[in-house]
């Protein structure tokens, strides 16, 4: 049995004649005919009831009907749904992003081009989200993750150097910026171990052969803001990984080298996706333009 004899067969039951067949399909009647007689041959049945100036399907026929039926409406769905991926009117994105502040930008963005995508957005550390992608469980993720892995493929959207936050009524609040020397001597909030901004900001102090033990340790980005909020100490990130959040200030560190670079990453062997692509465009227009 081949995908042709069942479409010649379901044209037939249709408009009822090879003639008008082999016009809904475009072929010549022979050929229909041709399709029909050997899905026949094949199995030993009649299919149809061949009359003078019309056909009819017989029993068996009928209830072929009713699984080609089935079987060309799931077909012209599958068209339907992967038409629509295509157009990008319809389908689903997953992102993973270190960068709430980044990542909403972009989607925001993105919806107003194609508000028929659903989108799920999912928070984790840098590490997590490279993961994510590797493991399928997102489709493209926003991560400050330095390591190089060539199953990745990356596009930078923003880079900043750390500056220190504190409350605005702290002593240091107000200096044009600050030196790590001076930094060490107050009570430093850290990220976790896994953190890229702990790791960069790490790298600098050794750079500079300071040592230095956090006074508090915390594991979000959250969680660092709310606890130099609540006034215990100092922390180090992205100045604009505040947002609009007026409880905290922030200066720059002076001697400090290190610079967060944010990339939206997806997997360079998966294959073609429309709404991938448009996410890159999206970001790649919204990058340029922030030049």
């Amino acid at each position: 049995m081949q995908y042709a004899q069942l479409r010649a067969f379901h044209a037939v039951a249709l408009h009822g004649g090879f003639s008008k067949a082999a016009e809904a399909l475009r072929l010549t009647q022979p050929a229909i005919s041709d399709q029909v007689r050997r899905l026949e041959q094949e199995f030993g049945v009649s299919l149809f009831d061949r009359r003078p100036r019309s056909v009819e399907p017989t029993a068996i026929g009928r209830r072929l009907l009713a699984a080609t039926r089935r079987f060309f409406d799931a077909e012209q769905e599958a068209r339907d749904i992967l038409t629509a991926a295509r157009s990008l009117s319809a389908g689903s994105l997953t992102m993973y992003t270190d960068a709430p502040y980044l990542a909403m930008r972009l989607i925001a963005e993105f919806r107003n081009r194609h508000p028929g995508i659903e989108i799920k957005v999912l928070t984790g550390n840098a590490e997590h989200c490279l993961e994510s992608v590797l493991d399928f469980r997102a489709d493209v993720a926003i991560s400050a993750a330095t390591r190089q892995d060539a199953r990745l493929t990356s596009l930078p959207l923003h880079r900043e150097p750390l500056a220190a936050v504190m409350v605005p009524d702290h002593p240091l609040a107000l200096a044009e910026s600050i030196r790590l020397a001076e930094l060490i001597r107050e009570p430093l909030i850290f990220r976790e171990p896994l953190s890229v901004t702990r790791r960069l900001f790490e790298d600098d102090l050794a750079r500079r052969g300071i040592s230095c033990v956090p006074a508090m340790e915390v594991e979000s980005r959250e969680a660092l803001v709310e606890a130099v909020s609540s006034g215990l100490g100092i922390g180090v990130m992205a100045p604009s990984e505040l947002g609009s959040d007026r409880r905290l200030v922030s200066v720059p560190i002076s001697d400090a080298r290190s610079v967060m670079t944010d990339s939206l990453v997806k997997l360079a062997d998966r294959p073609p996706s429309t709404i991938i692509d448009a996410v890159f465009d999206v970001a790649a227009e919204l990058t340029a333009a922030g030049e």
